[in-house]
Parts: C-alpha cells; sequence; structure tokens
C-alpha cells in the first residue's frame, strides 16, 4: 500500500485499522480535532512507515538485483535510500507532532491559541512541504529498483522558488523555539493536568521514545541532515558526471539554507535571552553613580541591544581583589554583570587612585566599545586588558578567563566587536586618544 496516501474520514477508515491501532485510538480518543487549519492525518496510512531507518536498498529490491551490481553502484543506491527513508521518517515524526501532541492539545484546550501558536507555529504548511517531497521521492522509487540521477531534483527541491518557501517555513518554526522549549518546561513542572497528559502521549508506543522536545527539535535537525546526506551519495557518485556537480549544487544549496536559517534563529534565541536578561537586571547603582559613562545607562533597556556573546569571567580590581562576573557582549556595549539571588547587578565599584590617599575613582560596570582599546596582559595568559580611552573617565579593566583558550575566544570576539562599533559610530572630536 502506498503508505504516503491519505485524506479519508475517520468514520471510513477506523474499521480498515488493525485491532491493536484500533484500541489505541478508542481509548485515548487522540485523533478527533476541530482545527480546520491542518489536513485529516488519520488513515491506515499514518504510521505504517515503522522502522525506516533501519530499512536497507538491497533488502527492499531483493538480494538478486544488488549481487548484479558493482560495489560501486550498491553503495550508491543504499546512499539515495537513506536520504530518502529519512525524509519519510521526518515526516512520520511532523504526523506523531500532530496527531498526538497539537491535536490532542487544541481540542482539550490545553494551551491558550498563543501557546498553542509559539510551540506549533506553521505545523500544517511543514506537514505540506514534507509530505510534497516524500510524495516526489516515492515517485522516483516507483519507476524502477535502481535511480540513476536524482541531482535535477534535489535541486528542484532547494533551489528557486523552493528554496524560498523552505527556508521560510522552516525558519518561522524554529525561530522562536528556545521560548517554545522553556513554555514546555515550565508548563510540566506547574501544570499537573499538562504533564499527565503529555506523559501519557510520551508513552505510546507510537511515539517510540520521543519527547515533545525532541519532536518540536527535529526540524532543525532534518534541515542539518541534508547536506550530510548529500555527501554520502557525492561520495558515491562519478566525480567527472554531471550528477556529481548538481549533487554539489545542491548540498551547498541545503548548506546556506541550513547556515541562513541557523542565524536568524541565533538572533532570535539571543533577543529572548536580553529580554530575560532585562527582567531581573539591577541598575540601582547607576541611579546615584557620580561617573558619567555609567549615569547614562541608569534606564538602559537591554532589549534593544544585540548580543554577540556571554560568559563568565572575573574582574581583577587588585591584587587582593576579584569579583566574580556574567559578561555580555553587545553590539556596541560591553556589560560587567554580578549575580545576586535571582538579581543580574550592574554595580559601581570604588577605587583608590594611585597616589593618593584620600581620592576614589568610580569605575563604571559599562562600557562603549567605541572608545576602548583590547590588550592582552603579558604576565597573565588567561588575563586581557580592557582600556577606556574615554576622556570623561578613562580606566583600564583587567578581565581574567578561566583558560588559556578562553581567553583567546573572548579577545578575538572583542576586538572584531570594537573594530565594527568604531566602524559604525561618528566620534566626537577628541572622544579617543
Amino acid at each position: 500500500m502506498h503508505y504516503y496516501k491519505r485524506m479519508h474520514q475517520v468514520n471510513t477508515r477506523s474499521t480498515r485499522l488493525s485491532p491493536l491501532f484500533r484500541g489505541n485510538i478508542e481509548t485515548s480518543n487522540l485523533w478527533s480535532t476541530s482545527d480546520p487549519s491542518l489536513p485529516s492525518l488519520l488513515g491506515d496510512d499514518l504510521f505504517y512507515v515503522s522502522d525506516l531507518s533501519s530499512q536497507k536498498w538491497k533488502d527492499t529490491v531483493g538480494r538478486h538485483v544488488a549481487s548484479s551490481l558493482p560495489q560501486q553502484e550498491v553503495d550508491h543506491q543504499e546512499a539515495i535510500n537513506e536520504l530518502f527513508v529519512m525524509e519519510a521518517t521526518h515526516l512520520r515524526l511532523l504526523r506523531v507532532l500532530t496527531v498526538f501532541f497539537y491535536q490532542r492539545m487544541f481540542r482539550e484546550k490545553l494551551l491558550s491559541r498563543e501557546e498553542l501558536a509559539l510551540l506549533f507555529p506553521n505545523l500544517p504548511e511543514l506537514l505540506k512541504i514534507h509530505s510534497s517531497l516524500s510524495e516526489s521521492m516515492k515517485t522516483l522509487q516507483e519507476q524502477g529498483p535502481i535511480i540513476h540521477e536524482i541531482g535535477h531534483f534535489m535541486l528542484s527541491q532547494f533551489g528557486g522558488p523552493a528554496r524560498e518557501e523552505i527556508q521560510q517555513a522552516v525558519t518561522d518554526f524554529c525561530v522562536n523555539q528556545s521560548k517554545a522549549l522553556e513554555l514546555i518546561e515550565t508548563k510540566l513542572q506547574k501544570d499537573t493536568r499538562f504533564r499527565l497528559i503529555i506523559q501519557e502521549a510520551e508513552s505510546n508506543y507510537q511515539c517510540r521514545h520521543h519527547q515533545l522536545k525532541d519532536l518540536i527539535l527535529s526540524e532543525m535537525q532534518q534541515l542539518t541532515n541534508y547536506p550530510l546526506l548529500l555527501d554520502n551519495i557525492i561520495k558515491h557518485t562519478d566525480g567527472q558526471s554531471s550528477e556529481h556537480q548538481k549533487l554539489c549544487q545542491a548540498r551547498d544549496q541545503c548548506r546556506e539554507i541550513l547556515q541562513c536559517v541557523k542565524e536568524i534563529v541565533k538572533k532570535a534565541e539571543n533577543h529572548h535571552r536580553l529580554e530575560t536578561y532585562q527582567m531581573c537586571l539591577d541598575t540601582t547603582s547607576l541611579q546615584w553613580t557620580t561617573n558619567a559613562q555609567a549615569a547614562e545607562f541608569k534606564n538602559i533597556d537591554l532589549r534593544s541591544q544585540c548580543l554577540i556573546h556571554e560568559g563568565p569571567l572575573r574582574w581583577r580590581l587588585s591584587k587582593d581583589k576579584t569579583v566574580d562576573l556574567h559578561v555580555l557582549l553587545l553590539e556596541n556595549l560591553l556589560l560587567l554583570l554580578q549575580r545576586k539571588d535571582e538579581r543580574l547587578v550592574l554595580k559601581c565599584h570604588r577605587k583608590r587612585v594611585w597616589g593618593s590617599s584620600g581620592t576614589w575613582q568610580t569605575i563604571s560596570p559599562i562600557l562603549k566599545l567605541n572608545v576602548v582599546l583590547i590588550r592582552s596582559v603579558a604576565t597573565d595568559p588567561r588575563a586581557v586588558f580592557v582600556i577606556c580611552t574615554s576622556e570623561l573617565v578613562p580606566y583600564l579593566y583587567e578581565l581574567v578567563a578561566s583558560t588559556p583558550s578562553e581567553k583567546n575566544m573572548w579577545m578575538e570576539l572583542l576586538e572584531e566587536a570594537v573594530r565594527r562599533a568604531k566602524g559604525n559610530a561618528t566620534l566626537p572630536s577628541g572622544s579617543l586618544r
């Protein structure tokens, strides 16, 4: 039976299901949905794909066919089959996500419409794209046991207008996944009814030990798989053939799509982190400081910034005093945050001016990148100097990483961020020296 065919009505198909499958539906009633945006996914073909990951090409066509071919061609067919199998397996995961999770949540009102949209933003569109791709692959398989070329086919699926469609669809589904996973975790901890229903769904044999979060992440994983699977096919294709060239082009298209989606997702995740940090940001120290550089940021809104990197460093204020930090490297700023309970504190420290018995200097925990220099500390391979050259409050910060390699990574990121900030800024005369 063609296992991709569906679109049957519930009352006509239930009689064709096996007793075990029909019993599952009757006891848990997972199938009904009143959401018209999703296609009907019921059918005796829905979970026909059992354990495709172990399905070898030679087993599907018969060993007599495989034995008549040179090993290079057998390996070529196995590589193509792996691509097709992975696509069919992924389509099955999307259907499991739809039937056992989305439809039940929708029907039983486990989540608000906004929360459902966060977890399953464009599930119907993804189902349509992967169903179409799987159908086309199945059609190729039905033309004969040996598939000689798929380069043109793959280019048509991941190039031109099709590229824009799949890139946008995957981006829409994945862009807010960090928020979606946080929502799931929060609901599992605080909502008993939600937790019990999700545990029941995840324990169903059709889910094959997949958790809800695994299924939500599967789309990005599949996008990551395409260039790897195509690379494997290319390895077993004649390097002088036009097929090899087309496959390489298709692989490169998939890599570009993946990179584009990753960049957008990373930016969205970083913005979400800044939203979270803003909620626990403590700027009390900036409200009363005499440091003009720090006072400028007493109403700072991290949500308007772009996060480049973050991580722990230590601030060496003197030989005898260091402060543990959580450092945020933003597009134009460097923030030296201290964790205190549930808060992230921007604290102004005071330091006695060298050679003075009674003069103290207030040090800002925020630095503008367009007025700093980055230098390595010769006496400590783990430390870096961040030199504030502003005429308002010049100061030398010594930041220490846990390892030399971590310090080198911070230096590279800081130097690149400083170059961009100075290139983008219109600096007033005399602001650098």
